[in-house]
């Protein structure tokens, strides 16, 4: 049988399977911009994020997925956070994040 695994994936059809999932969710305009959050990120960033997150790999996986060392991928998925958080914070200062508070 010839499946294709998460792993077995490129991060551009990841990211599209993820974006159909984003139209059935009635928080999706948070997803939405987490969506554009992590498309701001570089290539590298992007990356690994997406296989660290929506791939749930270790680093150890992405770090071989990526021929970088282990060091590389977890310095590349700290820059990422800090950027995320600041596209999230200003996304939530425009307004246009949904609580899920009642």
């Amino acid at each position: 049988m010839d499946r294709k695994t998460n792993s077995d994936l490129p991060v551009e059809e990841i990211f599209d399977k993820a974006e159909s999932e984003l139209y059935r969710n009635p928080f999706r305009e948070n997803f939405q911009i987490l969506y554009e959050a992590v498309n701001a990120l570089d290539k590298k960033q992007r990356t690994v994020v997406v296989l660290f997150y929506f791939n749930d790999l270790p680093v150890n996986e992405i770090a071989k997925i990526t021929g970088s060392l282990n060091s590389t991928v977890k310095s590349q998925l700290f820059l990422a956070r800090k950027k995320l958080k600041k596209y999230i914070q200003t996304a939530e200062g425009k307004g246009r994040l949904i609580s899920n508070e009642v």
